[in-house]
């Protein structure tokens, strides 16, 4: 179709229904005179546009006008066409309807209408078709359903794909009658805001298997849909909704309602701040993806508390320390039952819990197995396993295994209930690990500098100690012990260690000392003793070992081995000291082989 520039172009019944474009074709750019499609009998005979390659098409700076005399029906099958401006069902007691089964519509004017005049205009978007009303600078760029007295619109997203810059407004003209939109089957309505301006003869937005997404922050994304506010209705069906912000902070004051009693979930996500200030009488159930936090008025919460509650986690690392629900107006706090309630779903969900935050104006969601658990129970001694004696990212938490111990405040007691398996220990001030059935495991003890620590539960597994302070050890121990440096204390009778599980001394530039006291020994049996056991590989000075033992002789392995390297000769350049401490009438014990 090629129509001579300056010339309007109109369809009728006795023209060829079907057009095929073979390149890219562009009328009425000089006058802008518009395009009109008053032709295609019926739905079952319309006219047809599809094009031979993509990017084929039409181009207009004029009006797309369908059924401005007649009734007119467009069906889009392929190619790309653009047009100023777009109005369907342009005049009363005529009815417009384009049917987009592929291919891309764009406007470039500041406007687009279905149902207009008193007519009636039915746009159908399916899978794989995009209408984009976005192309204007700014974001006045509107659509109107139902533009004036007597008109009547309809928007089906059938999973294609609608973008509105601007907003959408549903009976816009005192006298509209009714206007309505439906997203369905993966369909994706993208906006900036959408309300109802005047009530006309009823108006309703249905959301089943589709999206609503947001084009940028808006204070009143959906601010008008309240039944209160004309009479609008938002309704879920079975398939549910998705809310996406795609980053942005929207305010929803819709009233989600199920749609034949038979509501889906509607699931938030996009990472932004969702305010939801409408009445949430759907029954289907809520799904925040971590990431987006949802924010409610008391009346709102009120709501919620009635739906299925999920989180979900959309990939590791993503949602710790994360806000997903919170009061907005200091009205109502959220309760532990609530907290309770509510499931973890998604990527390696097992690892994520959700805990009350600020009073319980807040939920937040913590990665069990990431950051710091603080013992917040101070000298109490209570079990290491018991609830809440933990804190994470500042929340009160309990136990989980693998992760990181910290005790931060002076005097801190805990007693070992449980066997009990830790990523890591860390002292940062004096605190003390009482015995109490069971077993403490750990890869790494650090104890910061100044600080004196003690346990004395049970430890298991290969221990590491680390950091300048000193940790004391209260019980026996039987597989391996390395000191990289700080003071490792081994106290109490019957206390032992043997020699082959001892590694004193393993990181350049720092100084290890262990101590045997009240009565511990260490064990004599036939195998190696390492001290300056350098196994990052470095051979030479710099690793520094002392070893106290209160009265006695030392009996020690066969092999004794001083400044040890990974199967190296001996290398005598480091500093190594055994000699008595605190003997009495014996100042000096010596090392001997047995």
């Amino acid at each position: 179709m090629n129509a001579p520039n300056g010339n309007s172009c109109s369809y009728n019944s006795s023209w060829d229904h079907v057009v095929t474009f073979t390149s890219a074709q562009n009328i009425g750019k000089t006058t802008h005179q518009p395009l009109h499609l008053d032709a295609g009998s019926s739905a079952a005979n319309p006219i047809v546009f599809t094009a031979t390659q993509s990017g084929y098409g039409l181009t207009s700076s004029s009006t797309l006008n369908i059924a401005e005399t007649a009734d007119g029906y467009l069906n889009i099958q392929s190619g790309t066409y653009s047009f100023g401006y777009f109005i369907l069902g342009c005049a009363s007691g005529t009815t417009g309807v384009l049917t987009m089964d592929g291919g891309i519509l764009k406007t470039t004017g500041n406007y687009s209408r279905i149902g207009s005049g008193g007519g009636l205009g039915i746009l159908t978007v399916k899978t794989g078709a995009v209408f984009d009303n976005s192309q204007a600078p700014g974001n006045g760029i509107n659509m109107t359903i139902g533009q004036s007295s007597g008109s009547s619109g309809t928007l089906n997203v059938e999973g294609g794909e609608v973008t509105v810059k601007g907003y959408i407004a549903l009976n816009y003209n005192a006298g509209s009658k009714t206007s309505t939109v439906t997203v369905t089957d993966g369909g994706i309505l993208a906006i900036n805001r959408m309300y109802m301006n005047n009530p006309g003869e009823g108006g309703s937005v249905t959301v089943d298997g589709g999206t609503l997404k947001a084009c940028g922050s808006n204070a009143s994304y959906f601010n008008a849909f309240l039944p209160a506010d004309n009479g609008l209705n938002v309704y879920i069906g079975a398939n549910g909704a998705t809310i996406d912000t795609d980053e942005h902070d929207i305010v929803i004051g819709a009233s989600f309602q199920d749609k034949s009693g038979d509501a889906g979930v509607v699931r938030f996500t996009g990472g932004g701040l969702i305010t939801l200030s409408g009445n949430l009488s759907f029954t289907g159930g809520m799904t925040n993806v971590a990431g987006t936090v949802l924010s409610f008025t008391a009346a709102s919460k009120a709501a919620l508390v009635t739906h299925p509650i999920v989180v979900e986690i959309p990939s590791v690392g993503a949602a710790d320390g994360k806000t997903v629900f919170e009061i907005n107006d200091g009205n109502g706090t959220f309760t532990q039952s609530e907290v309770d309630a509510m499931v973890v779903t998604g990527i390696n969900a097992s690892r994520y819990r959700l805990a009350l935050a600020d009073n319980g104006a807040k939920v937040v969601i913590a990665d069990t197995l990431a950051g710091e658990y603080v013992w917040n129970d101070g000298a109490s001694g209570a079990g290491w396993c018991a609830g809440g004696k933990w804190s994470k990212n500042g929340v009160a938490s309990d136990w989980y295994d693998s992760t990181a111990a910290v005790f931060a405040n002076a005097g801190d007691e805990a007693t070992v209930d449980a066997a009990v398996t830790a990523g890591s220990v860390t002292f940062r001030t004096n605190a003390t690990v009482l015995a109490g059935g069971g077993t403490l495991a750990a890869g790494l003890f650090v104890v910061s500098n100044g600080v004196s620590a003690t346990i004395n539960a049970p430890t298991a597994g290969v221990l590491k100690k680390t950091g300048p302070g000193t940790l004391t050890l209260g019980a026996s121990r039987t597989v391996q012990t390395e000191i990289t440096e700080g003071t490792l204390v081994m106290s109490g009778a019957g206390t032992t260690i043997p020699g082959d599980c001892i590694l004193l001394g393993t990181e350049v530039g720092k100084t290890a000392i262990m101590k045997f006291k009240n009565g511990a020994t260490l064990a004599s049996i036939p195998w190696n003793l390492s001290i300056g056991h350098d196994t990052g590989g470095s051979v030479g000075g710099g690793v520094t070992v002392e070893m106290y033992k209160e009265c006695g002789d030392w009996k020690v392995p066969n092999r004794f081995t001083v400044g040890w390297n990974d199967g190296d000769a001996c290398k005598c350049n480091r500093s190594v000291k055994c000699r008595g401490e605190c003997c009495g009438a014996r100042p000096k014990a010596s090392l001997r082989a047995p």
